[in-house]
């Protein structure tokens, strides 16, 4: 019995050995044991941004096994912690992107078919249209990915709210950190918002083919998931109700809410409109145009998320390049960039996403030129932290630097919003160095007494370095700039005997103090000594409420003969006109017809005038009912016909009218006042 008992012991011994190391591979990226070791940092001497608004000078930033411990306004340093010196830096709160796909594999790209396809495989109790996937749950397909996390982390983004972005209805986000560990360990929302948009992305199948079709399949699936979470269990048409993952994941949405993607302003407002019919919260990823219809826009009362893709200025280089620019890409240039400025006025919460920017380098660049045209600091980064938070259901993790939350932040030397750079950025506690902190900044202006004659040299920010050194009145640009850890050098033109390129380097001394050594273009070095008379980060930057001026007007509609506003309605009384009453009483010489509230108030002779009307002198002027088309297709946008099936009575011309279509003017132009706006022939029904 007793060598029994030892080798039951032996067994026990290796099983707790092996099952430790399965535990290990579960949730490790490592071989061996998992490293826990209590981390201990405190980043002193920096100012800290705890939120928008919010900023403590002169303090220390305290963060412990990846959270913030504290933030001590004494500017002391626990003991035993790792002491980082942030003098000259800013601390900001990590930023959250809150539509994007990062770590979710997209759908592959297919060849359309060459038959029509009117159904898709059902599997898995999926919808019956392939473009909806609402069942899908994208925390369960989520990998970690570290080259693409760089594309965000590059820009200061510390999380994403993230799903694949394709189809009708996409399923539920997933809120993640971008740090590099595992998926357990990074997931901080598992089922964010509801992601969909009106494009049915790879989906194969036949219909929707329009707009109208995207908006009735909408309509119809929220109100197929109301139907379904009343009848599912229950008898339908004498048999049991199919189970529906697509639906029943929709039960919730009024709760949940999604994060619609738009492709303009009008898309937007069609879209508030059939998700309100079934009370859904909504935050609509926008176009950049909100700002043509404002007033309509904070009317939905969403919530935005903008990208930052600003329009590039039209080519216009050839002779008749600046025929084939019309007027309204003009204004869209120049008043895309006041497009968030506008919003924060009309008191519209928004968040900035990285979404539909061909570069992410131009991020940053664009949002400095949003904040000239007129967004506040404080707007900009809470449309960086706290309005995504909350949009990405992460509110009470990231989002601010407070005691608890996760130490996802930025440490960025100068001022961001201006020309500031991003040196970290710090995930969970572990930080992703994007500059050496070693690596001395050289930008700022420096003056050398060089044999009684006074040379003032000064260093430019940039992602390429730049600058200028002036001797006297002569100023000559600066080459080659090269910026190393512990040296600057470069090359410039003096009028110094013997005069032509000198060739520069420059080592730091003492606090703003450096050696030079200058070496003539004969060959020979001088040794000299500046002093930097700026701080790091001297640039130029616009006088405190210098505003960008436009050239162009913005109208309504906001394109070529476009009126300042809607028009107003206005009563009239028109005198001594002919009036062609198309009734029983045919044609009415020198008859007055008064206007009021929209209405034909009277019609006869010699009508006396109400206070406040305006007259018009109609003589020798025929006046007539205004021409009706009952059959036209103007004014119609994404798609006449929903053709895809020959049964389509669902689809509705009214929620895809352009108010903005030109041939409406057109038509009123030519006397026409009314239209009926029908489907084309594509279909018997």
């Amino acid at each position: 019995m007793k060598k029994v008992h030892q080798l039951s012991a032996l067994t026990l011994a290796v099983t707790s050995v092996l099952t430790a190391s399965v535990a290990a591979d579960q949730t490790s990226r490592t071989n061996g044991m998992r490293d826990n070791t209590p981390s201990l940092t405190a980043i002193q001497n920096a100012t800290i941004i705890t939120e928008p608004g919010k900023s403590i000078e002169n303090a220390t930033l305290v963060i412990e096994n990846g959270t913030v411990q504290s933030i001590e306004r004494n500017n002391r340093a626990p003991a035993g912690a790792k002491v980082i010196d942030g003098t000259g830096y800013t601390i900001y709160p990590g930023f959250i992107d809150p539509y994007g796909s990062y770590g979710i594999k997209a759908s592959a790209e297919q060849e359309r078919s060459d038959a029509p396809i009117y159904n898709n495989e059902r599997e898995g109790g999926n919808a019956a249209n392939d473009a909806i996937h609402s069942q899908k749950r994208w925390f369960s397909e989520f990998k970690t990915n570290s080259d693409d996390a760089k594309k965000w982390v590059s820009q200061g983004f510390t999380s994403v709210q993230s799903a694949n972005l394709d189809g009708i209805f996409q399923g539920r986000a997933v809120t993640v950190s971008l740090a590099d560990k595992i998926p357990n360990d990074v997931i901080y929302q598992s089922e964010a918002k509801h992601f969909g948009s009106f494009d049915k992305g790879s989906s194969q199948q036949q219909y929707p083919s329009s707009l109208m079709g995207s908006i009735a399949l909408v309509r119809q699936t929220l109100s197929d998931a109301n139907w379904y979470e009343n009848s599912y269990g229950k008898q339908s048409h004498n048999q049991p109700v199919e189970f529906n993952a697509a639906l029943d994941s929709l039960t919730d949405i009024e709760s949940t809410g999604i994060v619609f993607k738009v492709s303009d302003e009008k898309s937007l407002l069609r879209a508030d409109d059939v998700l309100d019919q079934f009370d859904v919260p909504s935050i609509y990823v926008g176009s950049g145009y909100e700002y043509s219809r404002l007033e309509a826009v904070k009317n939905a009362g969403s919530d935005l998320i903008l990208p930052l893709d600003f329009p590039a200025a039209p080519e216009v280089g050839d002779v008749d390049g600046h025929l084939d620019v019309d007027l309204a890409k003009l204004r869209h240039w120049e008043r895309a960039p006041s497009n968030p400025a506008m919003l924060a006025e009309a008191g519209v919460n928004f968040a900035l996403t990285l979404h539909d920017l061909e570069k992410s380098e131009s991020f940053w660049p664009n949002l400095r030129k949003a904040v000239k045209h007129g967004l506040s600091e404080d707007k900009a980064l809470a449309a960086l932290t706290t309005v995504p938070a909350k949009i990405a259901g992460v509110e009470d993790k990231v989002g601010k630097l407070a005691q608890g939350y996760m130490a996802d932040f930025v440490m960025v030397k100068g001022n961001l919003f201006e020309d500031g750079t991003i040196q970290s950025v710090w995930l969970q506690g572990e930080e992703n160095e994007l500059v050496s902190r070693d690596k001395v900044d050289f930008v700022g202006t420096y003056t050398i007494d060089w044999n009684d004659r006074d040379v003032e040299i000064s260093i430019k920010p940039g992602p390429v370095l730049t600058g200028e050194v002036n001797v006297g009145e002569q100023s000559s640009g600066l080459r080659n700039v090269q910026s190393g850890t512990e040296s600057l050098s470069f090359v410039a033109d003096l009028d110094i005997e013997p005069a032509g390129s000198w060739r520069f380097k420059l080592v730091p001394e003492a606090q703003q103090t450096f050696a030079v050594t200058a070496v003539s273009p004969a060959g020979e070095e001088v040794t000299l000594q500046a002093q930097m008379d700026a701080p790091e980060g001297a640039t130029e930057t616009p006088e405190e409420g210098s505003q960008v001026e436009y050239v162009s007007e913005l109208t309504f509609p906001n394109v070529a003969y476009g009126l300042d506003g809607l028009p107003e309605r206005q009563d009239v009384l028109i005198r001594n006109v002919t009036v062609w009453t198309a009734t029983d009483d045919g044609i009415l010489e020198e008859t007055d017809v008064l206007v009021r509230n929209g209405e034909f108030a009277a019609i006869g002779d010699n009508l006396s005038a109400p206070s406040g009307v305006t007259e018009i002198d109609g003589a020798g002027m025929h006046l007539t009912p205004g021409i009706i088309d009952e059959h036209s297709h103007i004014a119609i946008e994404g798609g006449v016909n929903e053709g895809s099936e020959a049964v389509t009575s669902e689809v509705r011309i009214g929620d895809v009218v352009n108010p903005d279509d030109i041939h409406i003017y057109r038509s009123l132009a030519g006397g026409t006042t009314m239209a009926q706006l029908l489907h084309g022939s594509a279909n018997p029904i």
